[in-house]
């Protein structure tokens, strides 16, 4: 069976980080189909752009990785990131247009609106099986960027919601990383399976990454791993900190931040300023990042008020490593196994003082806290170990080419 895998948000062999889509390449050359993974000559997380022949000669002939050209951009947000998108989308279409060999299956990543509306049209035109993978929700995303009371935000982006509902209608097989994102695609079409899969971690790889000692005797380490963006909600973090430290005196308590953005260099003056014990690890190997994860004590999912991610990459390496975690997503799933599973605590977001609280509470409980990270790693052996989970993928894009075939799974 051929899969085409058009993903222009990518992780690809020799870069530093965790990835879905190339775990799925993978996973289907295993079990002996032909893949090709069409993704962006462009990184965005490093902005910088990739070289295809030093790319394929790291996956050893698996499968085959072909770049589609892109410009590129400096900012996360900005006209040049828009246009380097529609580039993205031209050179998709010329090339799925001059494909030679007609693939059995179309697999592509939501978002962007250009590859996934040009993936989906192929796919229709060819009367191929194509199956959505929702990493993330556009436009609904922009609700913590663009700030509008609800009804004008929904009039505001009117046309990017139809541009998603089109897109949803055309999957013949719906995947996303959370219940929450298959049910705002399964709005919009009915009649396709759904299939939920955590983005997880390979337990495996995972445990076997050798541990090595790093953090000092008596330090507590607090972690958070990922994107510095707009998103993401760092500033309360070091906020409590200055509270636990003027209020409670509490000089043992470390965080370490893994990982870069638009926002890092404001809050590394942030913590100079306030002679904070912040670390900012920059992006680091897999296994770098997974070590620092199994010496943490306590795991930061740090959002803003408003923002639509529901269970990012970070979570299935946080519960994998075992820790608790402290939540401030909005996201009613993911507050509620936080809360139901016994995980962490929730936090309201932008309260300095009520994440201050929650951290303190489990310091002062040591029981509680060994008790959320023990039922953390349950957790991630059940709902987010990628080798029992992704293989349902698989599963549901091989039976969709069989035709005939229905799914509708729900994590309980």
């Amino acid at each position: 069976m051929r899969i085409l895998l058009i993903a222009n948000y990518t992780v690809v062999p020799g870069e530093k980080g965790n990835c879905r889509v190339t775990y799925l390449a993978n996973m289907f050359a295993e079990k002996g189909h032909h893949v090709t993974l069409l993704t962006s000559s462009f990184a965005h997380r490093t902005k910088t752009h990739r070289n295809e022949l030093v790319i394929n000669s790291l996956i050893k002939t698996k499968y085959k990785i072909k770049l589609i050209k892109e410009s590129g951009y400096i900012r996360h947000l900005g006209l040049r990131r828009v246009l380097s998108h529609h580039q993205f989308g031209i050179n998709l279409k010329k090339y799925l247009n001059h494909c030679v060999e007609r693939p059995d299956a179309i697999y592509f990543t939501f978002p962007t609106f250009s590859s996934a509306r040009i993936a989906s049209k192929f796919a229709k035109r060819n009367n191929l099986p194509a199956i959505i993978d929702i990493i993330d929700i556009w436009p609904e995303a922009l609700r913590s960027v663009i700030k509008l009371p609800v009804h004008l935000f929904n009039i505001f982006v009117l046309p990017f919601t139809i541009q998603a509902n089109n897109i949803y209608k055309t999957a013949s097989g719906i995947v996303g990383v959370s219940n929450t994102y298959v049910n705002r695609a399964r709005e919009a079409n009915k009649i396709a399976p759904i299939l939920p899969i955590y983005l997880g971690a390979d337990l495996e790889l995972f445990d076997n990454f050798k541990y090595s000692k790093i953090k000092p005797d008596g330090e507590i380490w607090l972690i958070y791993v990922g994107c510095i963006s707009y998103s993401y909600d760092l500033e309360t973090v070091l906020r409590s900190l200055i509270i636990l430290n003027n209020k409670y005196n509490i000089s043992h308590l470390k965080v370490k931040i893994l990982g870069s953005g638009p926002q890092k260099s404001r809050l590394e003056q942030f913590a100079i300023a306030n002679n904070l014990p912040v670390h900012f690890v920059g992006f680091v190997e897999y296994p770098i990042m997974v070590n620092y994860l199994k010496n943490a004590d306590i795991a930061l999912s740090a959002i803003v008020q408003g923002a639509q991610q529901s269970l990012t990459y970070k979570i299935g390496d946080y519960v994998s490593a075992g820790l608790p975690i402290l939540n401030s997503s909005e996201n009613k799933e993911f507050r509620n196994i936080i809360k139901n599973e016994k995980i962490g605590l929730n936090y309201v977001a932008g309260k300095d003082v009520d994440l201050a609280e929650k951290i303190l509470k489990l310091l002062e409980d040591e029981k509680i806290m060994k008790q959320y990270g023990q039922n953390s790693r349950k957790i991630a052996e059940s709902r987010f170990n990628r080798k029992s989970t992704n293989i349902k993928i698989v599963q549901l894009v091989e039976k969709l080419v069989e035709g005939n075939f229905k799914l509708t799974y729900k994590y309980s």
